[in-house]
């Protein structure tokens, strides 16, 4: 019995450090008692500087209310699921994918995925989408436009008294037949 513990202890800490998804325990407080490396790597900060931050030392001022609201939620349902966006230790912005647990009465545990690329990618297809709308409504607006041009000169064409526009150099701009 007691190698299947030490073989369980020794699985656990090989996921534990080789994962690549960031692994964040925290307290009831929202202060960082341990990070894994690739917690270390996603932020940029070393394993003593991120376990003497709390969570939202490292958040972007875009999501605290987000985060203090969902680590609420964590304290009292026992389990959250978002995105958010951080701040690295050299000022990148960037997106995490957190899904977190009520570990023990005390400790949470967050498993964090990188998520920047596709955040980045998700925003320029909708940037994308927009300027695409944008255009197509100012094709038509030009379209009608054009329409309402003919018309006007139509009826400028019709008139039997003389008509004309100058422009402010006072060169003709308009005359009608």
């Amino acid at each position: 019995m007691l190698n299947a513990q030490i073989l369980k202890e020794k699985l656990l800490n090989k996921i534990y450090n080789s994962s690549p998804d960031g692994i964040f325990i925290a307290d009831s407080a929202g202060r960082y008692k341990d990070v894994n490396p690739s917690g270390c790597d996603i932020t940029g900060y070393t394993f003593e500087e991120i376990t003497n931050m709390g969570l939202l030392d490292i958040t972007h001022p875009d999501s605290i209310e987000d985060v203090i609201n969902v680590f609420k939620e964590l304290q009292s349902e026992g389990e959250i699921s978002g995105e958010f966006k951080y701040i690295k230790k050299d000022g990148t912005i960037y997106y995490m994918q957190v899904d977190a647990i009520k570990f023990e009465d005390e400790a949470y545990i967050a498993f964090c995925k990188d998520t920047t690329k596709r955040k980045l990618s998700e925003e320029a297809c909708t940037e994308l989408a927009i300027r695409k709308k944008l255009e197509a409504e100012l094709v038509e607006q030009k379209r009608q436009l054009e329409i309402k041009n003919k018309e006007l000169k139509a009826i400028m064409e019709s008139m039997s008294d003389g008509l004309f526009m100058l422009d402010k150099n006072y060169a003709f701009t308009f005359l009608n037949q």
